[in-house]
């Protein structure tokens, strides 16, 4: 029946062709390679070729399934944060204490740019008072 539905044998059904007949085997045939020995300048890599895995979803490539996380009731994200306040004291890593890493970095970037923003526009109101003022 697969025959028929695909007299080429070109399809999804086909078979791979002879490992003598593939081109890459030929190539490598070619550089010197001997069958059953691996590549490399010593003969260490691997023997088999690398396995592949067919993709059927839209993600991108390299896209690992991460398991569902459970939401964080309120009452424990407070005792998180606890744990991260007291551990940073102690000098221990948690979990908490990360947390209040991040939202440092954060406070600290958005400090920044709004610095920036006020220098901006500090020296623009500058340069149209200086041009205002030569202009007249």
């Amino acid at each position: 029946a697969r025959a028929e539905a695909d007299p080429l044998g070109k399809g999804l059904g086909a078979q791979r062709p002879p490992a003598n007949m593939a081109a890459g085997h030929s190539l490598l045939k070619k550089l010197g390679w001997e069958e059953g020995t691996g590549l490399g300048s010593s003969r260490q890599g691997a023997l088999e070729p690398v396995g592949t895995m067919l993709k059927n979803d839209k993600k991108g490539v390299g896209v690992m399934q991460q398991p569902r996380q459970q939401k964080v009731a309120p009452k424990s994200m407070l005792s998180a944060i606890t744990f991260g306040k007291r551990s940073a004291e102690e000098g221990v890593r948690g979990e908490g204490n990360l947390m209040g890493s991040l939202r440092h970095q954060r406070k600290k970037a958005r400090k920044e740019a709004i610095a920036k923003d006020k220098k901006r526009t500090q020296r623009l109101h500058e340069e149209l008072t200086f041009s205002a003022q030569h202009h007249i």
